[in-house]
């Protein structure tokens, strides 16, 4: 992922982004799962960065609503606890301490 993180060759052997967008909006989403590659967190193209942070820090630039909020606007119904976003007691747990409730959350933490 690092190596083709930058690379647009894949967009141009697939014509533009229309089947990537057409992949996502059809292929269900998973559970939210709390981990995330090394070198999405430390190592984007050789740049010490956290692309986390950095795709948080973005959605609330632009003015992305909350996690719920984008559930409903997707026509999926509002969730009340984190423990039906994962399976993982320690994960939800620990959004649970950083959100305190879904409504809070980031949507693209969420997914």
């Amino acid at each position: 992922l690092r190596d083709s993180y930058f690379d647009t060759t894949y967009l141009e052997k697939f014509d533009g982004v229309s089947e990537i967008i057409r992949g996502l909006i059809r292929t269900p989403s998973k559970k939210i799962s709390s981990k995330m590659a090394d070198d999405l967190r430390n190592d984007v193209n050789k740049i010490n960065i956290d692309l986390a942070a950095i795709n948080i820090m973005r959605g609330r630039d632009h003015g992305i609503p909350g996690y719920n909020r984008v559930r409903e606007y997707t026509g999926l119904s509002r969730v009340s606890d984190f423990e039906s976003l994962t399976e993982n007691e320690d994960f939800a747990e620990a959004l649970t301490d950083l959100y305190e409730s879904p409504e809070y959350m980031d949507a693209w933490l969420g997914g």
